[in-house]
């Protein structure tokens, strides 16, 4: 994995990519003095994974309040939080309450409240 392509990964995210390598590369060793290249390369890959991450990317900027985000989704998104656009309606409520969202993972969460007894 390239060092552009780390970037784009959660430290958690490659920290586990490099325990399940390394897990590989150990059930692949047929004698015992292959172990400890293992090891240490294990250990110089963990290093590298746990230094700060960051994004050489483009980024895309929210016109509010200059929060930089990954893509232009997520951006549309957030602005939600400034224009308060809610364009996510709760079928289930039959149009009686009116509730909209304006995240998916909201509307999610208020529909689950239709299901619990």
């Amino acid at each position: 994995m390239s060092s552009t392509d780390k970037s784009f990964y959660p430290q958690k995210v490659l920290r586990k990519m490099s325990v399940l390598k390394f897990k590989e590369e150990i059930e692949e060793i047929e004698e015992p003095n292959q172990l400890q290249s293992v090891e240490i390369k294990c250990k110089e890959e963990i290093e590298t994974y746990e230094k700060p991450i960051s994004f050489t990317g483009e980024s895309y900027l929210c016109n509010k309040c200059d929060n930089h985000f990954l893509n232009n989704t997520n951006v549309t998104e957030h602005q939600r939080n400034h224009t308060g656009e809610k364009p996510y309606q709760c079928c289930q409520c039959d149009n009686q309450c009116g509730k909209a969202f304006p995240h998916t993972r909201v509307l999610m969460e208020h529909q689950r409240t239709h299901t619990e007894e």
